[in-house]
């Protein structure tokens, strides 16, 4: 899968999620393909919390 497919990937896991996700609004979801690996109150800890679990595959840091 390409990057460009996967950033659309997560981005569709995301849309699919929002409802749910938005009871943490203003908060960072960590999304690896169609995984939601959870929420973080930083983008610093979100993104510390992906390369842990993920190391250097790509995943998505997004603010809800």
């Amino acid at each position: 899968m390409s990057t460009t497919e996967s950033l659309q990937a997560e981005l569709a896991t995301f849309e699919q999620h929002k409802a749910l996700l938005l009871k943490d609004e203003g908060k960072f979801v960590v999304i690896h393909d169609q995984e939601v690996a959870g929420v973080w109150g930083t983008y610093e800890d979100a993104l510390r919390a992906g390369y842990q679990k993920y190391g250097l595959q790509s995943f998505l840091v997004k603010q809800i």
